[in-house]
């Protein structure tokens, strides 16, 4: 089973990743520099819909490369979709667990993950599940089975 078209990320082309990444190198050489790099991160930002700061630009590379960098700005935050069947869900977990995803990919995959399954701890029942080799199966149960706690603390009582 491959995973459902419907649920992809918009791709951007590779003619605008040559440009943003023009624009990273640009704001990098003005932050080397100690220059303002103000007006050239607002257009990033403007362009990819985030809002990066000048350490973002200074510390992406300890992770991603500047075309990966690029590609995670410009991926989507993903929609929340109706009915997914569970074969689905396991064929993301499954990439997920075997590294199947360019790291723009992966953080698009998770954040899908976390909506559609309305799990804020998909990171770590993925990464740090307290049963050492949880199955993509395990894992999706155990999602299903997280709620997000919405704890409403009622007012103080006064005396």
């Amino acid at each position: 089973m491959t995973i459902d078209a419907k649920y992809l990320p918009n791709q951007i082309s590779q003619e605008q990743i040559v440009r943003y990444c023009r624009i990273v190198s640009e704001i990098e050489e003005l932050l080397e520099n100690k220059e303002s790099a103000e007006d050239k991160i607002a257009e990033f930002n403007l362009a990819c819909g985030k809002a990066y700061t000048f350490r973002d630009f200074l510390r992406y590379h300890t992770a991603v490369d500047q075309e990966d960098f690029v590609r995670e700005a410009f991926s989507p935050f993903p929609s929340k979709f109706r009915d997914i069947p569970d074969e689905q869900f396991i064929e993301i977990i499954t990439a997920i667990c075997n590294a199947e995803f360019a790291p723009a990919e992966h953080t698009y995959w998770l954040n899908f993950l976390s909506v559609n399954l309305e799990c804020d701890v998909m990171s770590n029942l993925i990464y740090w599940n307290s049963e050492k080799d949880a199955s993509p199966e395990r894992i999706l149960e155990q999602a299903k089975a997280w709620q997000r706690q919405v704890i409403i603390t009622p007012p103080p009582q006064v005396n």
